[in-house]
C-alpha cells in the first residue's frame, strides 16, 4: 500500500517527530511512503510561523528563519527515517504561478466562500484556519483581514496544485496529514476524498500531562474521531477502570489546576479573590448556577467549512440568546445566584492577542444585569475550579468545562448536545426551552453526585487512553516541567555547536519500532476509523467494580491535595466538603 504524507510544517518538531514515528511504523510494516513537504511554498505565512509568533507583518528575515528551520527538520527526518519524497514547490511551473496570481486577482471578500475549483471548495478551505485564528463569527472582513485571507487563499491554491499533482502521479492508497483543519492540509484531504482515497489525520492527545507522547490517528476529521468515541461510549460506559487509568486522568487535571500549560485556558488555582461567595455578593441561602460559556468562533468555523454538522436546530439560536434566557430565568428567582463565566479565549490571553467578535456581543448582553447575576470575566483571574467550589449546578453550552465539572461531581445542564465532544448523557439535556429549565430545576434538586465522578472518569479513560496511540517508548518530552538548570545550560551549549542537537538526540533515542505498530498497520490497512474500533473488538481488561471504587476515592483524595492548600474541610455547601466526604468514606 502506498501512503502519501503531506507534511508542510516540519519546523514544529513536537508535531513533525511524532508524525514521523507513526509513518516509520507504517514503512516497517511494508508500506511505501511518499513524504510530501512544502519547500518554502508558504513563505509569506504558515502554521509554523504562527507557532513561533511570526505574523504576516513580520520582517522577511524572520519568516526566512522559520523556513530555514523547516528545511533543516525536514532534511533530518528524511535522512534518519529514510522517507522518499519531495517538495511540492519542485513541481510548480510558471503556468502554475500565473494561474494562482489570476485566481487571487479575481477573488473578492464577498465571493470567496463560493469559490470552487474542480469540485473542491477552495474558498472554504482558505477560511478554515483563518476564522479560528481571527476568532470570526461572520464572513464580513476588514481590509486587514482580507489582506491576511488573500495569503491563506494563495497558500490553499498552491496546496491544491501540489497535492493534486502528487495524488495523480503517486496514486496513493491513503493520504495522511497532521491536523486536517489547517487550510492547506484540508485541501489535500478534500482532493483525496474526491478521488475516493481514505485520508487520515494525526493530532496531539488531550491529556495535558503527556499530550505529546500520545497521538490521535483517525480517519477523516476530528469530528469523526469524536463522534466515533461517543458511539463507543454506549458499550464501554459500564466498564470499570483500573487504578493506573484513573491515575492517568487525575494527572491531566493536575495540569489543568496548575493552569500553566499553553492549552489550559483557565487561570491557575490561586484563591487570590478569597471567599467567592463574598466576592460576588452571594447570600447564604442562595444556590449558585455557574454558566460556562463556550468559544463560539471555533464551532462557527467548523460548521462554515463543513467540519462539524449544522443540520440541527438548538433550543437557543445563539450563545447570546441562551445567556439572555438564563439571566431572565434567574432574575425572577431570589433563591438563585448566577455567575456567567466568559470563556478566556473570547478575549486576549496567553495564547493569542485577539478579541473575538463574539465578545463584543456578549459585552452588550451582559451590560445591565439583575442583582443576583454577576459576570466572571477572564481579567478577574479566577480559576474555573475555584468557581466550581461554590457552584451547585453548572450550565454549559458546549465547553469542555462541562465534562470537567461533571468529573468533580457537579451536575451539568447543557442546551446544545449536538455540539458536545463528549457523551451528552453525562449531563442533563432537553429538547425544548421549557424542558431545559425543568432540567435546571431537577439538577438543583438532585445536587452533587458521586455517580457523575465515576461516569466522567470512565469517559476520560476512553478518550485519553483507549482511543490513543502511545509513543512514550520513542518520545518523552514535557511541556509542563523544566529540566534542571545544569541540564538546560549544557543543552544550550550543545545547540550552539549544533542547532539540531535535540532533534538528532530524539531520533537516536527512538525505539527500533513502536509497540503500537501492528495496531497502526491494521488501522490503515483495513481502513478502520480509529484504534478504538480495533481495541473494542479485542476487548479490554476486566476490573472489579470494588477496585474501581477504591481507585476513585484515592484519585479524589489526590484532587483534594492538588486543589486545596488548607486541610480544613469547610462548609457543607462547598465542593471540598463533598469531595472530602466521598474520598474518605470507608
Amino acid at each position: 500500500m502506498k501512503i502519501l504524507v503531506f507534511a508542510p510544517f516540519s519546523a514544529i518538531w513536537v508535531h513533525a517527530f511524532p508524525e514521523a514515528l507513526v509513518v516509520e511504523s507504517l514503512k516497517q510494516s511494508g508500506h511505501e511512503i511518499v513524504y510530501l513537504t512544502c519547500g518554502r511554498t508558504f513563505s509569506k505565512l504558515c502554521v509554523s510561523m504562527g507557532a513561533y509568533g511570526v505574523g504576516l507583518d513580520a520582517a522577511a528575515s524572520a519568516k526566512e528563519r522559520i523556513c530555514d528551520l523547516c528545511d533543516r527538520h525536514k532534511g533530518l527526518i528524511r535522512k534518519e527515517f529514510g522517507f522518499a519524497g519531495y517538495d511540492i514547490s519542485q513541481k510548480f511551473t510558471q503556468a502554475d504561478h500565473d494561474w494562482v496570481d489570476e485566481i487571487c486577482a479575481k477573488a473578492s471578500a464577498t465571493d470567496l466562500f463560493d469559490l470552487v475549483i474542480e469540485g473542491i471548495e477552495v474558498g472554504k478551505c482558505a477560511l478554515s484556519h483563518f476564522l479560528i485564528n481571527q476568532k470570526k463569527i461572520s464572513l464580513e472582513f476588514t481590509a486587514a483581514e482580507w489582506t491576511r485571507l488573500q495569503v491563506e487563499l494563495r497558500n490553499v491554491l498552491y496546496a491544491f496544485i501540489g497535492c493534486k499533482r502528487a495524488i495523480e502521479t503517486e496514486k496513493p492508497d491513503r493520504v495522511m496529514v497532521y491536523v486536517a483543519a489547517y487550510s492547506v492540509n484540508l485541501v489535500c484531504c478534500e482532493l483525496a476524498a474526491a478521488r475516493g482515497i481514505p485520508h487520515y489525520y494525526l493530532a496531539a492527545a488531550g491529556n495535558l500531562s503527556d499530550r505529546l507522547q500520545r497521538l490521535v490517528v483517525a480517519k477523516g476529521h476530528a469530528m469523526n474521531f469524536q463522534k466515533n468515541n461517543i458511539a463507543h461510549w454506549r458499550t464501554l460506559k459500564d466498564l470499570p477502570c483500573s487504578a493506573d487509568s484513573l491515575r492517568y486522568v487525575t494527572d491531566h487535571f493536575q495540569e489543568l489546576f496548575r493552569g500553566k500549560n499553553p492549552l489550559a485556558y483557565s487561570a491557575p488555582i490561586s484563591n487570590a479573590r478569597g471567599d467567592l461567595r463574598q466576592y460576588f455578593g452571594i447570600q447564604d441561602d442562595q444556590k449558585v448556577l455557574l454558566a460556562a460559556l463556550s468559544s463560539y468562533d471555533e464551532i462557527y468555523a467548523s460548521q462554515i467549512v463543513g467540519l462539524w454538522p449544522s443540520d440541527f436546530v438548538p433550543i437557543f439560536s445563539s450563545l447570546v440568546e441562551w445567556v439572555e434566557a438564563i439571566v431572565s430565568f434567574v432574575s425572577k428567582r431570589s433563591d438563585l445566584f448566577l455567575i456567567v463565566r466568559v470563556h478566556p479565549r473570547e478575549l486576549p490571553n496567553k495564547r493569542d492577542a485577539v478579541a473575538s467578535e463574539s465578545s463584543k456581543k456578549l459585552a452588550l448582553a451582559l451590560a445591565d444585569l439583575p442583582v443576583n447575576v454577576k459576570v466572571n470575566w477572564p481579567a478577574d483571574g479566577i480559576s474555573l475550579y475555584e468557581a466550581a467550589e461554590i457552584a451547585d449546578v453548572c450550565l454549559n453550552a458546549w465547553s469542555s468545562a462541562g465534562k470537567e465539572l461533571t468529573l468533580l461531581g457537579i451536575p451539568v445542564v447543557t442546551y446544545a448536545p449536538d455540539l458536545l465532544v463528549y457523551p451528552p448523557e453525562l449531563n442533563y439535556v432537553s429538547e425544548s426551552r421549557d424542558g431545559y429549565f425543568e432540567q435546571v430545576e431537577f439538577a438543583l434538586k438532585s445536587g452533587w453526585s458521586e455517580d457523575h465522578i465515576r461516569s466522567a472518569y470512565r469517559w476520560y479513560v476512553l478518550e485519553y487512553e483507549k482511543a490513543m496511540i502511545d509513543l512514550s517508548e520513542s518520545y518523552v518530552v514535557s511541556e509542563n516541567r523544566h529540566a534542571p538548570l545544569p541540564v538546560r545550560l549544557v543543552n544550550r551549549i550543545r545547540r550552539a555547536v549544533n542547532p539540531l542537537y535535540l532533534q538528532i538526540r530524539d531520533c537516536a533515542r527512538r525505539a527500533s519500532g513502536l509497540s503500537a505498530r501492528p495496531l497502526i498497520n491494521q488501522l490503515l490497512s483495513e481502513c478502520r476509523s480509529t484504534v478504538l474500533d480495533i481495541r473494542a473488538e479485542a476487548g479490554f481488561e476486566r476490573v472489579a467494580i470494588e477496585e474501581e471504587s477504591a481507585g476513585l476515592r484515592r484519585e479524589i483524595g489526590r484532587m483534594i491535595n492538588i486543589m486545596y492548600q488548607s486541610s480544613s474541610v469547610g462548609a457543607t455547601n462547598t465542593l471540598k466538603y463533598k469531595l472530602d466526604r466521598y474520598a474518605n468514606r470507608s
